[in-house]
């Protein structure tokens, strides 16, 4: 993720939602973990994007 600093906003986040879903479809973590993550990962990027001029 280190590596990713020249990524967007958008980007990034879309990012970081397609690592929790590849962590959950190998069995890392639980399906009910990341959907609370990936749903709070997406209701703040849509504030965040209000916020942006």
């Amino acid at each position: 993720m280190k590596n990713h600093f020249n990524l967007g906003k958008k980007n990034w986040f879309q990012l970081v939602k397609g690592k929790f879903v590849d962590l959950t479809i190998s069995g890392v973590l639980e399906k009910t973990v990341v959907s609370e993550i990936y749903n709070q990962l997406s209701s703040g990027f849509e504030q965040v994007v209000k916020m942006i001029p």
